[in-house]
Order: C-alpha cells, then sequence, then structure tokens
C-alpha cells in the first residue's frame, strides 16, 4: 500500500498493557478522510513460495515517515542504539567542554 505524502500519523503510548498504538489518516475531501485499517497477517508455505519477496505492507513517503518517527519518539520510544538527536550531542560536548574548563582553572589555582 503506498500511502500519500499528506499522511497524518497519531500514536498513543498504551502503558496499561505495554504497547503503542498507531493510527493513520489522509484528508480526501471536506468533512472525510481515509484511515488505515488493521493489517491481516497471512500464513503462506515457504517451501511452495520459495524466491518470492513479499510484498511491503506499508510504503511511506519521506514527509509520512517523519510524521510516525515523531509520533513515536513523542511516546519516549528511542532508538536501540542509544544514539541521539545531533541536538543532544552537542549538548554533552558543550557540558564536557566546560567542565574541562573548571578542572584546568582548579589545577591552574593549586599550582600557584
Amino acid at each position: 500500500m503506498i500511502i500519500p505524502q499528506d499522511v497524518q500519523f497519531q500514536v498513543q503510548n498504551k502503558q496499561w498493557y505495554d504497547g503503542i498504538e498507531l493510527y493513520a489518516r489522509v484528508k480526501v475531501s471536506p468533512g472525510y478522510a481515509a484511515y488505515i485499517q488493521p493489517a491481516i497477517f497471512e500464513t503462506i508455505n515457504l517451501e511452495e513460495n520459495r524466491g518470492l519477496a513479499p510484498l511491503p505492507f506499508l510504503a511511506l513517503s519521506q514527509i509520512g515517515a517523519q510524521s510516525l518517527i515523531d509520533g513515536l519518539w513523542a511516546c519516549g520510544l528511542r532508538p536501540s542504539d542509544g544514539t541521539g538527536s545531533a541536538g543532544q550531542l552537542k549538548a554533552t560536548e558543550n557540558h564536557l567542554e566546560d567542565m574541562r574548563t573548571l578542572t584546568f582553572k582548579l589545577v591552574d589555582r593549586k599550582e600557584k
């Protein structure tokens, strides 16, 4: 399914069952919207379908994908490898530089 660029995602953190709910819609005309319905899992025989690539269940534009990531981030999800945003890294680097400056000032004061 190819989703139009103007897809809107709503992501809800459902803490009572430790899950995330995803909703998506596209406004199609004034007063109307198309909503993505639940996906259906289909069981296939791997031997009979050897070499056949499955179709993606969802294809997003860059704008739609960013909307989804932003919603997941707002629910508290972060990359598993621990990488943060460039802003977080810059703040950490600035803090480290401040600590170095303070440390060297204290060392210089003790040596005098």
